[in-house]
């Protein structure tokens, strides 16, 4: 009997010292860390990089006179810097292009419109004298330098009204696409 305490009291021991010597060791190992940038570009209207959502700001004519002699010109408000939006591209994206579309009135030239149909002309320009239109459909290319900010130029510009217009609220919506 007293052997087999004895024993007892020896396994014991050892067992004790196991756990003391797992204690005192290390254990190492690696954790995978990973992220995934899409290629790509962002359009930016607030001053931030990215984000832009769908509405790239508004390009507001104002309220006018009947008649205007003079074309009336307006930029792109609602933007960090009036009359440009902002694209950032992803590093391998060395040009994108943008393309403005006719609106929804779909005709040969953009026209804004009221609910009972008025229209008046309109255009949109790549340069703030407003000498190089956006065509219709028509892409334009820009180029990107080291993933660094391009600013796009859209300028607007109401053709001159000789003959009274009908009052009232006129509109459109333009579709601009980009692409890389």
């Amino acid at each position: 009997m007293k052997m087999k305490k004895m024993l007892l009291a020896c396994t014991a021991g050892i067992s004790m010292g196991v756990v003391g010597l797992a204690n005192a060791q290390q254990a190492t190992g690696q954790i995978e860390v990973t992220a995934t940038v899409m290629e790509g570009c962002a359009v930016s209207t607030d001053g931030a990089q990215g984000g832009g959502g769908t509405t790239w700001g508004t390009l507001d004519f104002g309220t006018l006179q009947p008649i205007w002699s003079e074309a009336v010109n307006a930029d792109v408000v609602g933007t960090a810097s009036g009359g440009v939006i902002s694209v950032v591209c992803s590093g391998g994206v060395n040009s994108f292009t943008l393309a403005l579309d006719g609106g929804t009135s779909a005709g040969a030239e953009r026209q804004i419109t009221t609910a009972e149909g008025e229209a008046l002309a309109y255009n949109v320009y790549q340069d703030e004298a407003r000498t190089e239109a956006y065509g219709i459909d028509t892409a334009v290319t820009f180029n990107v330098t080291d993933g660094q900010p391009v600013e796009v130029p859209l300028y607007g510009q109401l053709l001159a009204n000789a003959t009274a217009a009908v009052a009232g609220t006129y509109t459109d919506t333009l579709t601009a696409t980009l692409q890389f």
